[in-house]
């Protein structure tokens, strides 16, 4: 029986080589427009780009389902990062195929990784393992969005410096989990017995709320980072890097904040205020596009950060309550899969919508058409007086051997 000490240690190891992967997933995010550019795309190109990521990650998700893939969650931790390090590798070529090739990696590097973080952070800390995940891949995003932001304007070879400094630091996470996630020292985890707190919170939104509050916060978020920076360049009329993902550095930000601050919110009442952040956040970015206000536009992708933080972790709460760690690991998959599934279909049909009918007309559009009902029914859903449901751990369970 490990100490709680040796499990801390063992947590934070996962953590730490879990974050080099959110990391990986972001850094080439605020450099869309820089390759718009250098490399002749407009934003439907671009929303496109950024879709190769998610369709990537999906069938990904989709094997990470199969309950015996978890029961080897280092291994397959060790696989995210030796991924994240391809992508690199393929970023550092600054050409349309390895930008495409990278987004895919990285999108590979995340599915490998989201899945087995999960079940070991569950097995290891037990419930304060719960919404890891969803945590470190909202800092795992801030980090890399700003780090990429910061690099690309201060430092030489903008397309380049990042994606090398990252392959070091994800070098030294492979080492880092070689050594302290050896077979000795993680082959007793109990990754197939319940830990379910008695504290932890019964009556909640069913399933289905779940998922919906996830795919919201997805959506809103690949929207900001994929659409709203270029279309801040050409509102603003300004080829900045720090302008142009200042909103979406804004909304990561608050992200993080709406997470934190809020996390002991009722799961009923997180899901509405997730609703109407994400609601009203995106209606203003698109006023503030409108009239050319960067203030505006800074301020509402804030406010939808708040929601697609909360929302994010409150949809993996509902999802996952009541799981086993492998149970976890595997529900992890399946909500990340659909709540990524529909994020890529929307940004990418949200970018022809944009090409269509016109950078402003097509946000308004955008926003008005999947924001806001999707908003509706999540706060509609969230008002009700739910009836305490039992977890069924065996949606995602399968056949254990």
């Amino acid at each position: 029986m490990k100490s709680r000490g040796d499990t801390s240690s063992l947590a934070r190891i996962v953590g730490l080589a879990f974050l080099t992967v959110g990391i990986g997933t972001q850094l080439a995010t605020p450099l869309l427009p820089s390759y718009g550019r250098q490399l002749g795309l407009g934003v439907a190109d671009l929303s496109a780009v950024y879709s190769v990521f998610l369709i990537a990650l999906v069938p990904v998700l989709l094997v990470m389902t199969v309950h015996r893939m978890q029961s080897h969650p280092v291994l397959l931790l060790f696989l995210g990062l030796l991924a994240t390090m391809a992508a690199d590798v393929a970023y550092l070529t600054v050409s349309l195929p390895g930008l495409l090739l990278g987004r895919a990696l990285s999108g590979i590097s995340l599915g490998f990784g989201a899945g087995a973080a999960a079940t070991l952070t569950l097995a290891l800390v037990g419930e304060r393992g719960r919404t890891m995940v969803a945590t470190v891949t909202i800092v795992g995003a801030l980090s890399g969005t700003g780090g990429a932001v910061l690099v690309a304007e201060f430092a030489p070879a903008p397309l380049v410096t990042g994606f090398g400094v990252h392959l070091v630091l994800a070098a030294a996470a492979v080492a880092m989990v070689g050594v302290g996630l050896r077979p000795s020292r993680t082959r007793s985890l109990p990754v197939d017995a319940a830990r379910v707190s008695e504290t932890a919170e019964a009556p909640g939104p069913p399933l289905w709320i779940g998922y919906l509050l996830g795919s919201m916060a997805f959506t809103v978020g690949g929207l900001v980072v994929a659409l709203v920076p270029l279309s801040a360049t050409i509102a603003f009329q300004s080829t900045s890097l720090v302008l142009a993902n200042s909103a979406s550095i804004s909304m990561l930000v608050l992200a993080n904040i709406g997470q934190y601050s809020l996390a002991r919110a009722s799961m009923r009442w997180a899901t509405v205020i997730s609703a109407l952040s994400i609601a009203a956040g995106g209606l203003m970015t698109a006023l503030g596009l409108t009239v050319a206000s960067l203030p505006l536009v800074i301020a509402g992708c804030g406010i939808a950060g708040i929601g697609q933080g909360l929302g994010y972790r409150t949809g993996m709460r509902i999802v996952m309550g009541g799981l086993t760690p492998r149970q976890q690991g595997v529900g992890t998959s399946v909500y990340s899969c659909v709540a990524y599934a529909a994020c890529a279909i929307l940004v990418f049909g949200s970018g022809l919508v944009v090409r269509s009918l016109g950078n402003i007309t097509g946000m308004w559009t955008v926003l008005s058409a999947l924001v806001v009902p999707a908003a509706a029914l999540c706060f509609g859903a969230g008002l009700q007086r739910i009836k305490t449901e039992t977890r069924r751990a065996s949606l995602y369970a399968g056949q254990i051997d």
